[in-house]
């Protein structure tokens, strides 16, 4: 069975960075944003009691999981203390305004292609147009036709990297728009309910049943 609770562990340290990198205001959305993915990934707090309720009905494991239930408690603790002690500069923090500017590439390149084929398509409709007026077998039909087609190759190039770079820039916006409703707050609290699970977690193995 994997080390649960040594993973949280690593990845609460790992949150810390990114709390820290966060002050005094935040330079990054893919800082707030890993942030974001990582308290997705921990908020469903089951997962912690699960894992020791497992190793403790094992009865194998018992030391090193009180070992990581400690640990556990002074990385929430570390983690707590920081929020409140930069809380109103967290509470600060405009999400939206870094996901408009992390997203703007994205859209710019996405709008560059289709400003290049717009006009490559209203080409080829006007040459094929024209050619619907030309005589079949005339040299100025054929000559039209070989531009026509090249035209129509040139914008069918572009439009493949149109919808490639929407697909792109959709994709984007889908994994990032979570962190529009997403506060430090909300993650203080999950730190509070770890403090709590891992307190728990000790005091069973600790204390004497009955007590």
């Amino acid at each position: 069975m994997d080390n649960y609770i040594q993973t949280l562990n690593a990845d609460l340290a790992r949150m810390k960075e990114l709390m820290r990198s966060l002050l005094p205001t935040p330079s990054s959305f893919e800082d707030l944003l890993s942030l974001y993915i990582l308290y997705k990934e921990y908020n469903h707090t089951d997962s912690i009691i699960d894992y020791a309720k497992a190793v403790i009905d094992s009865g194998k494991g018992i030391d090193q999981l009180l070992a990581d239930a400690m640990e556990l408690n002074q990385q929430v603790t570390d983690c707590c203390q920081l929020y409140k002690s930069n809380q109103q500069a967290f509470d600060a923090i405009d999400s939206l305004s870094l996901f408009k500017a992390y997203i703007k590439p994205f859209q710019d390149a996405e709008q560059a292609e289709i400003d290049i084929a717009t006009p490559l398509w209203k080409e080829y409709q006007r040459l094929s147009n024209r050619l619907d007026y030309l005589d079949f077998d005339s040299d100025e039909f054929k000559k039209q036709d070989v531009q026509c087609d090249a035209v129509k190759a040139e914008y069918d190039i572009h439009h493949v990297r149109v919808n490639e770079l929407h697909r792109i820039c959709d994709e984007e916006i889908r994994r990032c728009s979570g962190v529009m409703s997403f506060t430090l707050e909300d993650l203080s609290i999950l730190f509070f309910y770890m403090q709590r699970i891992s307190r728990t977690i000790i005091d069973t193995i600790t204390k004497p049943q009955g007590e």
